[in-house]
């Protein structure tokens, strides 16, 4: 990826998915702080960008293949996903399906779970930019 192609992708769109739990309110704690708190540094800092929130009445109930659809369906130039212990895994099976449908998006990961040492990146994701 280079400098000018994340600056001309212009939307971005921050998924959070949940905490599995199998209680019935396990969605209460998908608090989305990280995605709230970049997509107002963006808006505030690079009004050039575009960033949105996936909403949680998608992220909390929708399965991992049928939200990847929705992803593709609404065709944002990057996609960015707040990383977890819990939604790690089911992140990069997301990102892997809507690479394989639409390899012009750019994935981007970040949180506690991705930096240089982690597990998630010891081995090449290709699906991730």
């Amino acid at each position: 990826m280079t400098d000018s192609s994340f600056r001309d992708a212009g939307s971005i769109l921050f998924v959070q998915l949940p905490l599995v739990d199998h209680g019935y309110n396990y969605t209460a704690g998908n608090f989305q702080s990280a995605p709230l708190t970049l997509a107002a540094y963006l808006s505030l800092n690079h009004p050039r960008y575009q960033p949105e929130i996936m909403p949680r009445q998608l992220v909390d109930y929708l399965g991992v293949d049928r939200l990847a659809e929705c992803l593709l369906e609404i065709e944002t130039g990057i996609l960015a996903f707040t990383c977890y212990a819990w939604n790690v895994e089911a992140h990069l099976h997301i990102a892997a399906k809507v690479k394989k449908s639409s390899p012009s998006t750019i994935i981007m990961m970040g949180g506690p779970e991705i930096s240089a040492d982690s597990f998630v990146l010891q081995h090449y994701q290709p699906a991730v930019d």
